[in-house]
């Protein structure tokens, strides 16, 4: 009975798994796209920009001052769903040349620069001082109420009599 518990609890870790990656890559999708929605916006309103200034030779600071204030907002905006991304991903930005670098590197592959220590994750560290000491390897009792295994992969997994090779196994 041990052998299909333990598969059972292997199945709903990997369904918990694969749903975990999924919503990650939604959420990676969603900004993508909220992404390029702003850089359509963002030309757009650079065209605004030269069209104003060449109808008004430049005397229409007002309407040129609300434009710029625009891209602004859309430029912070911008960097702000990168930041979203880079999370998603696991990854950083090297603060000497911006590339992209894994999360935890000491050390940028492309320029040399020493990487900023990690700032830790304040899930990661309730987690820790709430786990008692025991096996560290022993899933944590809440994980499997977080997120629920579909009721057809828990009954697949656990269901002994429903597989017909059962006791040869």
């Amino acid at each position: 009975m041990a052998f299909f518990d333990d598969i059972k609890q292997k199945v709903n870790k990997a369904a918990r798994s694969v749903s975990s990656k999924t919503k990650e890559n939604m959420e990676v999708s969603r900004l993508t796209g909220e992404a390029k929605n702003i850089v359509g916006e963002l030309q757009s309103l650079i065209m605004q920009i030269g069209n104003a200034y060449v109808e008004s030779n430049g005397a229409d600071t007002e309407t040129l001052s609300a434009l710029c204030a625009r891209v602004a907002e859309l430029k912070e905006r911008q960097a702000e769903l990168e930041r979203q991304k880079l999370l998603l991903k696991n990854q950083n930005l090297c603060p000497h040349c911006g590339a992209v670098m894994p999360k935890g590197a000491n050390f940028c592959s492309n320029c040399g620069g020493k990487m900023p220590e990690p700032e830790p994750e304040p899930e990661a560290q309730e987690a820790e001082a709430a786990e008692p000491d025991g096996d560290a390897d022993a899933p944590a009792p809440e994980a499997d109420a977080e997120e629920p295994v579909p009721e057809e992969i828990a009954e697949d997994a656990g269901d002994e009599e429903a597989r017909p090779n059962a006791e040869a196994e």
